[in-house]
């Protein structure tokens, strides 16, 4: 619901029905400072998601449908209120994903608008100042030419880049899987395709010519300081942002720099940011676009769903104490997720704190929020925490690496820069996403299916940070369900539906969850063990584990020393202090499977502590 309710206060006669519509406060306040003011005209007839909808035969199908729904509405809601825009001079524009309009409006039209009974709210277009994450460095091309060893360590180009690696792209790809077939949509501040990273990925050069008009789109129409042109024709970023995270989901120079995590997927872009500075607007102009892509100054109604993204990634956010109504954002993203596209969104670089990811679209439960973690799964500082703002969701909903991520910059065609922040972590999703798809092509278009796979196959990691959902198991307000490991959900995709045996202690499903955790399994005895990813978490017996302590049987240890004769991992022993052992105070045996193989694990109680050995 929106949160004010404001009549409209003018010298003009105010009939009843202006003074029920809800006019947002800054909008009042922008015009007592100018003559004219952008708004957001929202019509009170919008799009219900929530409907069952018919089985479809293919994810285009269900883009399609989505789209019909839209534009339905679209022309049947918006005709009067635009053609009298028209008539008035006012200059306009529509959108679909939200059943709304943006305008420029004086005092005099305002009112006009405002006695419309098409319309709920008229709501500010604030033009916001994004928290981007500064690059930290550059490449030197021509050290490059001398070769790798003249570069300095941590700039050295790579045949495939570490965060690639440890998400499981690499494997995925030595299986076959690239993203053929897959488009991903990035709306950021803009892409300078021709970089060599890029320009074979991009969708406008596929063919004999380059055809920009349905692969790129400019939502910025009245910058005066900007390096790109307004309505630019041909992609341009003049920050660099956007040119880095598009080259961290399917980035490949295919010699030195395999950047990105789906280097057969394409790639469409929008250009939603001015100068690092978006508005309402100007989202929604993309979310558009992705859906739908339609030319440089067209109408959304002639979009073509067919063109549109699998997947998209977001790296913005849009606050509401400056104006960006949360609404307009969660109808937005309920759209996308109808039609059948993944959003991935930034988290947010707000932490440490508990309660920071605090703007839209990230606070969503349709934005599928992603966290930074660094080469170790270490969260990163300033990786936001949840809970959601207004929302009270258990955000973000995934991590991924987004510590010092090297990807290509704009400037030059060879021009790659590290950065941080979680705008560097969600391309990773998005990519892996695309590449996950390609391997399981029935997924293609399923963004709940898929979302529940990628985190109850996440690598599962503890939180301590007291936000909310400190626990072994489950979505927490740090991590979310873990890191992204595609190799595991690949291998998910694949395996039996539910536990074959809830009685061995084995992993039969592949989700990580034994006999004690796992909600597949009903009426098992509770085990002294519970294993997340490698990790052994010492418990009480119940249904909810107390997490005591954790152990990894590969001598990665949380709380006790690791000795140097136990680093290899194939077998030994270990005493555990007794007041990390009174948990499990009773002897027990547990054969458990994980990634590496099976290992037999035994654990014996004395009178000052317990003896876990293993082989």
């Amino acid at each position: 619901m929106l949160r004010w309710l404001t009549p409209l206060v003018s010298a003009l006669v105010v009939t009843a029905a202006a003074a029920e519509l809800r006019v947002h406060p800054l909008v009042h306040e922008s015009l007592s400072r100018s003559e004219t003011v952008e708004v957001l005209l929202l019509f009170s007839a919008q799009v219900d998601w929530s409907t069952p909808t018919p089985p479809f035969q293919d994810h285009l199908e269900r883009r399609r449908h989505a789209f019909e729904r839209m534009a339905e509405l679209a022309r049947r809601e918006q005709g009067p209120v635009l053609a009298w825009l028209r008539e008035a001079g006012v200059p306009h524009r529509r959108f679909l994903s939200v059943n709304a309009a943006w305008a420029r409006v004086d005092g005099t039209q305002l009112a006009s608008l405002a006695q419309r009974p098409e319309l709920a709210a008229v709501l500010p277009n604030p033009r916001v100042r994004v928290q981007l994450p500064l690059p930290e460095a550059e490449i030197d091309t021509d050290h490059v030419e001398l070769g790798r060893d003249s570069l300095p360590d941590g700039l050295r180009p790579h045949a495939a880049e570490p965060g690639l690696e440890r998400t499981g792209a690499t494997e995925l790809w030595a299986r076959g899987f690239t993203g053929d077939s897959l488009v991903v949509g990035v709306a950021d501040t803009g892409m300078q395709w021709s970089h060599f990273a890029l320009r074979e990925r991009y969708r406008g050069n596929q063919g004999p010519d380059v055809d920009h008009s349905v692969s790129w789109h400019d939502a910025i129409h009245d910058s005066v300081d900007s390096d790109c042109p307004n309505d630019s024709p041909v992609p341009c970023d003049d920050v660099g942002h956007g040119t880095h995270v598009t080259g961290t989901t399917v980035g490949d120079d295919t010699v030195d720099n395999q950047v990105g995590m789906a280097p057969g997927a394409t790639w469409i872009g929008c250009r939603n940011m001015d100068e690092g500075h978006g508005t309402p607007a100007s989202y929604l102009e993309c979310f558009d676009f992705l859906l739908a892509p339609y030319p440089q100054g067209g109408d959304p109604l002639d979009g073509d769903p067919d063109l549109g993204a699998d997947v998209t990634c977001h790296s913005w956010g849009c606050p509401p104490e400056e104006g960006c109504e949360p609404e307009v954002f969660r109808t937005a993203l309920a759209a996308h997720r109808a039609a059948g596209l993944l959003t991935v969104v930034a988290a947010g670089n707000s932490g440490p704190e508990c309660g920071t990811v605090i703007w839209p679209p990230a606070i969503e439960a349709d934005a599928f929020a992603i966290g930074a973690v660094n080469a170790d799964d270490a969260m990163a500082d300033l990786s936001s925490r949840g809970p959601a703002a207004t929302t009270g969701l258990l955000k973000p909903d995934l991590v991924a690496p987004g510590v010092s991520v090297r990807s290509c910059y704009a400037g030059s065609d060879d021009r790659y820069r590290r950065s941080t922040g979680t705008s560097m972590a969600a391309p990773h999703v998005a990519g892996g996403t695309a590449l996950l798809w390609s391997a399981v092509p029935e997924l293609r278009g399923r963004p709940d299916e898929t979302i529940e796979l990628l985190q109850r196959t996440a690598y599962r990691t503890l939180a301590t940070d007291g936000c909310a959902g400190d626990q072994a198991v489950g979505q927490n307000a740090t991590w979310g369900r873990g890191r992204l490991d595609l190799v595991q959900a690949l291998e998910h995709a694949t395996a039996p539906e539910t536990e074959v045996d809830c009685g061995d202690g084995l992993d039969d499903d592949g989700d990580r969850l034994f006999d004690c955790v796992d909600p597949d399994c009903t009426g098992t005895e509770a085990c002294p063990l519970v294993v997340v990813n490698r990790r052994i978490a010492l418990t009480a017996a119940g249904p909810e584990p107390a997490l005591a302590t954790v152990f990894d049987p590969t001598c990665r240890l949380f709380d006790a020393p690791c000795p140097d004769e136990q680093r290899d991992g194939v077998g030994g022993e270990l005493r555990l202090p007794g007041e990390m052992s009174r948990p499990a105070a009773t002897a027990s045996s547990l054969w458990l499977y994980w990634r590496s193989g099976s290992v037999e694990l035994r654990l014996s109680a004395d009178d000052d502590a317990l003896l876990l050995t293993w082989r």
